[in-house]
């Protein structure tokens, strides 16, 4: 899922102005919103949270960004209702909003991205979103 929302973001890009954040945002959000899956609304609601706090003439900076994703991460933990460690897209965002407050370089939050994004992979068990169908056996090692 989350590799065919890029491809359709990738998609939209010749057709929207990057130039802006707003607009950008507010374009993906309604983009990802066919992505289908719960995956792909909860991304729409986070974007389309992001483009609803930036303001029209803002420019792309961490300080632009950086309360819009936290708050477009926060949206969507409250709708969907998962937390860190239930094995959900939240086990690598709410760390990289975290880490984007917290004035991290770019380089960091990209590796932190990562290796949170691998440890899903040693969560045993979990009740929350798909991973709450399939047995320990069968998670084991995928993320």
């Amino acid at each position: 899922t989350m590799k065919q929302g890029a491809e359709m973001v990738l998609a939209l890009l010749p057709e929207v102005s990057t130039s802006n954040p707003k607009a950008l945002l507010t374009s993906m959000g309604g983009k990802l919103d066919k992505l289908g899956g719960s995956s792909g609304v909860l991304l729409s609601i986070m974007f389309t949270t992001m483009a609803g706090i930036i303001e029209a003439d803002a420019k792309w900076s961490r300080e632009a960004l950086g309360p819009a994703f936290a708050e477009g991460v926060a949206t969507i933990m409250r709708v969907g209702g998962a937390q860190p460690g239930m094995r959900t897209m939240i086990d690598v965002l709410q760390p990289v909003a975290e880490a984007l407050k917290s004035g991290t370089a770019g380089a960091e939050i990209a590796k932190l991205a990562q290796e949170k994004a691998d440890a899903t992979a040693q969560i045993k068990a979990t009740n929350f979103g798909r991973s709450q169908y399939l047995n320990e056996e069968s998670l084991a090692g995928f993320k």
